[in-house]
């Protein structure tokens, strides 16, 4: 017999779609019980720690050149849009990591998915600003799954970096392998108390049509409030990562307690979804929009893309001083 669930965890798949990508990842977690059972002591043995499963190392080939390198169990693989990189270093700017494209995978929960089986490279171009750190400390990311029996995917797993910033070139330039706190865990019921943890994004209001957002954003000025208006779609990456990352990051959470939150969700690509996107001169989502009291919109501080839960925190500031 499978594990029961408790009417508590059975509520959290009556939240809306703001979950259902997180939510989605917790029923692939638990799909295997569902099906055969629970996990035996020599099934659970089986299974690689995340780090050992997806083992990482790290390469500055040159100043300004970091590149990652993931050697992938046999049986296993990374999801490409769950692989997020952030360098603790107030003074680094770096480029959004450059990823190859995947083999393409339909998820029963997710949908249509890119994935990396075997070995993965990929490469970040960064720049100091100030004061030159002896370190580069970097924050990587991941998400992958055990595609045979007992299967099972991995909470996010982050993992730390650190490597000297000495001068080095690409002959000389050693493999540092990452000091390690993860997230993850073998154990899938372990792994759903962790994730219930996990921070989630405010709720949103949705729209789908100009006149719907226009009486929206009247209501909140004549209230004196600020608004945010999010373009959002499945199969956006970058939408996903401004759900699971920025919006439910808690001081981020806490930023937008006096906004109204809307969502404007153009998957289907209808006439509404097309109108709404021209009537702000947008050709696809990910996209923020911020409109101040007064119900006009802050051009100035509009998002295309992605952004960093602490460079977000920023742009709300701007808009809600």
């Amino acid at each position: 017999m499978g594990p029961v669930l408790s009417k508590d965890f059975l509520s959290l798949f009556s939240q809306p779609r703001r979950d259902r990508a997180l939510w989605g990842l917790l029923l692939a977690v638990l799909a295997w019980p569902a099906a055969g059972g629970a996990l035996d002591s020599a099934s659970e043995q089986a299974l690689l720690k995340a780090a050992d499963a997806f083992r990482l190392s790290a390469q500055i080939v040159r100043p300004g050149l970091l590149r990652l390198h993931w050697s992938i169990a046999p049986h296993y693989y990374l999801y490409r849009d769950r692989i997020h990189v952030d360098f603790s270093d107030a003074g680094i700017r770096a480029e959004p990591i450059r990823l190859p494209a995947g083999q393409e995978l339909h998820d029963p929960y997710l949908g249509h998915v890119e994935i990396y089986r075997d070995a993965l490279d990929a490469s970040i171009m960064y720049a100091v600003a100030g004061a030159h750190p002896s370190n580069l400390r970097v924050s990587v990311t991941s998400q992958g799954c055990h595609e045979i029996d007992p299967k099972i995917c991995y909470p996010p797993s982050t993992q730390i970096l650190e490597l000297p910033l000495g001068t080095v070139s690409g002959a000389d330039a050693a493999i540092v392998l990452p000091t390690t706190r993860e997230s993850g865990a073998t154990n899938p019921l372990a792994a759903l108390q962790r994730m219930r943890a996990i921070p989630r994004p405010p709720a949103f209001q949705p729209v789908g049509s100009i006149e719907q957002v226009q009486r929206a954003v009247a209501e909140a000025a004549a209230a004196d409030r600020p608004v945010l208006l999010d373009f959002d779609a499945e199969k956006c990456g970058g939408c996903e990562s401004l759900e699971t990352q920025t919006f439910a990051e808690p001081a981020v959470r806490d930023a937008l307690e006096g906004f109204v939150l809307l969502r404007a969700d153009v998957t289907a690509d209808d006439t509404a979804g097309r109108a709404l996107l021209r009537r702000y001169g947008l050709a696809r989502p990910p996209a923020v929009l911020l409109f101040g009291s007064n119900g006009k919109e802050r051009r100035d501080l509009r998002l295309l893309g992605f952004e960093a839960p602490a460079d977000f925190l920023h742009r709300l500031r701007k808009a809600s001083p």
